[in-house]
């Protein structure tokens, strides 16, 4: 039977369900080999071993048939052959892989000849020694200086891939692939990191070590596409050879750790990874400016260089990064304005730049960020809240805290119908609180106005925050009553109005609510006239004690689940 032309299963095994899982029962295999013929192979994978194969088949137990298999050797190499061709050709063909560091055999095997570590899928043929170590410094982007260096990761790396066994066998982008990861390996102590399984071994280098969880390391031509080493001790710099990776490779992940961290700049070869999704080199100490050429990376989805020490500006050319869903640049020590670019990125949905050293504006043109979900940006040092915040339909959360910000909170805050956490605390705002904030009714986490310089009576409005967990109003100007209306926030936990001029009594309605849900209540008590009998907390020039401290209520003193 023409198993190609039939397109029968090779490898599919019936599964029985059973307790606790599935038991492999039975499986279709070849029972003898009739012929092997060599056919043209499809443009895409010129110069590589096609063949046709007919065999029997038969469906037999499953028990101990691989081993049966694996004993015959030329049973073995055709069935790599074939294996080969469908992985090659026919992605859509229901045949899967018998074994997934199988590669076919060169040609002029005998039979009966066993392959421990077969050569890569690419059996284009290239030269050792000095032609080997032109053909890298001509690929170089350095031209090679760092290739006279005996002392340097890339020598090391070409040192080992000239001894390599099957060297012979390598296409020049698999040379190259090879290369790269060697370099990288001798540029972070690949030695010491804390997995480095069959690196710089003759196998694949598909079969390195690497974080990818269920994603497939390499595509179908061995081309590496995902190179993660997170929390694997690598320590030192990422070598401008990384640019030599597949134009395949989807992602980087190296986040820091748990000892030791990435060190040095950001290679701007980094820019030549066109089809790049992922790039995550969080928790290091990467220093240096962001490459003005990431702008090259049109296809990158997510990027975070977070928790490092980058520092200058964010290059304007990452509003070019239209396809970008994630930017996390905080705790750095980047400097200068925000690019108004970041409006540009239209599918951005999480973006934060918290924990730096911006002097600027906050860009208007954030506000045409539709599908934005999330905007961190506190700790820097803005000079205003742009009102096209009010245009961010989408975000669910907004902090902007211990930004220095003056003026007044912009009323247009109050159409974020998804808003779930305001956090604006540790500023220099002025005026009253705006009675629209009221209108957010999916606040639910948290509203946070507190140490500004907000003045005037609390809006009664506040009182439609109906799933609002924790409010922080303490540290402000804010005078008059409390309203009977926070009688209708059963769900808050925290509730925060101390270092105020609030005076009169606190109504009934909320003691009532309160005694019931009992949040952890601050105000100054001492400037009520009932001495806020339902408060857990009384402060009194910004030192506060709970009330119930040492009593049988001392519970009190400490935050409590809602039973709301």
């Amino acid at each position: 039977m023409d198993l190609l032309n039939q397109d029968v299963l090779l490898n599919v095994a019936e599964k029985k369900k059973v307790t606790g899982g599935t038991r492999l029962t039975e499986i279709v295999l070849p029972t003898s080999i009739i012929g092997v013929v060599d056919i043209d192979c499809p443009d895409d994978i010129e110069n590589s071993l096609c063949q046709e194969v007919i065999a029997e088949i038969s469906l037999v137990n499953a028990k101990d048939s691989w081993q049966r298999f694996k004993d015959i050797a030329e049973f073995a190499i055709q069935i790599g052959r074939l294996q080969f061709y469908l992985e090659r050709v026919d992605r859509n063909s229901p045949v899967e892989v018998i074994d997934a560091l199988w590669t076919p055999p060169k040609q002029g095997l005998s039979v009966g000849t066993i392959i421990n570590d077969p050569p890569s899928l690419s059996p284009t043929a290239f030269p050792t020694s000095s032609p080997l170590l032109n053909f890298l410094k001509e690929s170089s982007s350095d031209g090679g200086e760092a290739l006279n260096i005996t002392s340097s990761p890339q020598f090391k790396a070409f040192s080992w891939l000239s001894d390599n066994n099957f060297l012979t066998e390598y296409s020049e982008n698999q040379l190259l692939q090879r290369f790269s990861m060697a370099t990288l390996y001798y540029a972070t102590n690949g030695d010491q990191w804390l997995v480095n399984t069959f690196w710089l071994s003759d196998r694949p280098a598909c079969a390195w070590f690497g974080k990818t969880g269920s994603k497939r390391r390499c595509n179908a031509r061995g081309e590496l596409m995902h190179l993660e080493l997170d929390f694997d001790n690598l320590n030192g710099s990422l070598p401008p050879e990384l640019g030599l990776l597949s134009p395949a490779l989807e992602s980087i992940t190296i986040n820091g750790g748990p000892n030791s961290n990435l060190l040095g700049t950001l290679p701007t070869e980094l820019g030549y990874l066109s089809r790049l999704k992922v790039f995550i080199v969080r928790n290091n100490d990467l220093s240096g400016t962001i490459p003005s050429e990431i702008g090259n990376l049109q296809m990158l989805e997510e990027i975070d260089l977070s928790r490092n020490r980058f520092r200058g500006e964010v290059p304007t050319q990452i509003g070019l990064l239209s396809d970008l869903i994630i930017i996390e640049i905080s705790v750095n020590n980047l400097s200068g304005s925000l690019p108004s670019e970041l409006g540009q990125l239209s599918k951005c949905q999480i973006m934060f730049f918290e924990d730096n050293a911006f002097v600027s504006s906050v860009p208007t043109e954030i506000g045409d960020l539709k599908e934005l979900k999330a905007l961190k940006a506190g700790f820097n040092k803005f000079d205003s809240l742009p009102t096209e915040l009010g245009s961010l339909d989408s975000t669910d959360f907004i902090s902007f805290q211990d930004c220095n910000i003056t003026g007044p909170i912009p009323t247009e805050l109050g159409t974020l119908r998804r808003l779930r956490h305001l956090e604006l605390g540790n500023n220099a705002l002025t005026g009253s609180i705006p009675s629209e904030l009221g209108q957010i009714q999916s606040l639910k986490r948290k509203l946070d106005l507190s140490h500004n310089q907000l003045s005037g009576r609390l809006p009664t409005e506040l009182g439609l925050l109906v799933n609002l967990r924790g409010i922080q109003l303490n540290n402000n100007l804010l005078s008059g009553m409390v309203p009977s209306e926070l009688s209708q926030l059963n769900r808050l936990t925290s509730v925060q109005l101390h270092s105020n001029d609030l005076s009169g009594t606190i109504p009934a309605a909320v003691c009532a609510i309160f005694n019931v849900t009992n949040p952890a209540f601050q105000t100054d008590c001492g400037n009520f006239d009932d001495n806020c009998p339902c408060c857990t907390t009384c402060c009194v020039d910004n030192t506060c004690t709970c009330r119930y401290l040492g009593t049988s209520r001392e519970f009190l003193c400490f935050q409590r689940k809602n039973p709301f």
